[in-house]
């Protein structure tokens, strides 16, 4: 478990997720898309998340904190 990645949410959700379903589906296809791209299997267990994965979810952080987007 960890803590959802939107800013405005602050809840758990199982450590694989980047999101809960609301704002994971708010965001554009394309981060959405990127996510997915970058994502390596095993990341959330090792802690070593790829440089590019990293740069996508700050623009996803910043897609949320932008639109207000709640979870």
């Amino acid at each position: 478990m960890h803590i959802c990645h939107n800013p405005n949410c602050g809840r758990p959700l199982p450590a694989h997720l980047v999101a809960h379903p609301k704002a994971w589906f708010a965001l554009p296809k394309s981060y959405r898309d990127a996510i997915w791209q970058n994502y390596r299997t095993g990341q959330e267990r090792d802690k070593q998340p790829s440089i590019e994965y990293r740069a996508v979810l700050v623009d996803c952080i910043s897609f949320w904190q932008e639109h207000g987007t709640k979870c």
